[in-house]
């Protein structure tokens, strides 16, 4: 999950790239997209939702309890049911769906994520989901109470008029990379000099790195804005100024 102020406002636009889905243009613009495709299953074939979930949504947080690292998250993926226009699907699901939910035995948190209209015009039908929701347990225990409770079988059998039947579901716990106190890594690269640090990319297998003679200044500049995305001895990634995402050869 990624958190932008301004959605639109994304960097390095080429020209004509604001009719470009927001998805294609954030991966497009850092090292993040290079290294998307080493993860993901972005294969062009139909149907492309069950290779990965791509939404644009905006947050709506009905519950919003406290949350910690040991804590369940359950998302759940969903697309309206065939014939409904969104304002419909969006209207019942946060008039009657929320107010089922809420009921669910042990919920600490609870948010609804719906899909952001003017993304599924600008996107051309690009999203593969329609919106998500999280629910927070305090363990999987609480989440399997939850589930087989009557409050949750009121919830499946309104859902039953609203979602489609195939869903994307995940269970799992958070780890957040990034929040409001994040400051960026410098990886001790202000500390050292640039044939230090040439010496340091030649040891760990980064050879291209090491051979150009701009990296370790760049490398330095990068970690001085606050651009060195990460440097350990599996990968090394710039962005801004000076984008490089590197593998070691090995």
């Amino acid at each position: 999950m990624f958190w932008r102020s301004e959605p639109y406002a994304l960097p390095n636009l080429a020209a004509g790239d604001q009719a470009v889905d927001p998805f294609t243009r954030f991966y497009r613009n850092q090292p993040a997209g290079n290294d998307d495709a080493q993860v993901f299953d972005r294969s062009r074939r139909w149907p492309i939702d069950d290779q990965h979930a791509d939404i644009f949504g905006e947050e709506n947080v009905i519950i919003d309890g406290k949350t910690t690292p040991s804590m369940v998250n359950a998302i759940f993926m969903v697309c309206r049911k065939p014939g409904l226009d969104h304002r419909d699907f969006f209207e019942h699901w946060k008039e009657v769906q929320v107010p089922l939910a809420a009921r669910l035995p042990g919920l600490r948190r609870y948010i609804q994520n719906s899909g952001h209209l003017e993304a599924f015009v600008r996107n051309n039908g690009g999203q593969t989901h329609d919106g998500w929701s999280e629910f927070w347990f305090d363990d999987y225990a609480a989440f399997q109470n939850a589930y087989h409770s009557p409050e949750w079988k009121a919830m499946a059998e309104d859902g039953k008029t609203l979602f489609h039947p195939t869903m994307a579901i995940v269970i799992g716990r958070e780890y957040v990379q990034k929040d409001e106190h994040w400051k960026p890594r410098t990886y001790g690269a202000l500390g050292m000099t640039e044939e230090q640090i040439r010496m340091k990319l030649l040891a760990q297998g980064y050879k291209s790195l090491a051979s150009d003679p701009n990296a370790p200044a760049r490398i330095i500049a990068a970690a001085r804005k606050g651009q060195l995305a990460v440097w350990t001895d599996d990968h090394i990634a710039l962005f801004g100024d000076h984008i490089y995402d590197a593998r070691p050869q090995r």
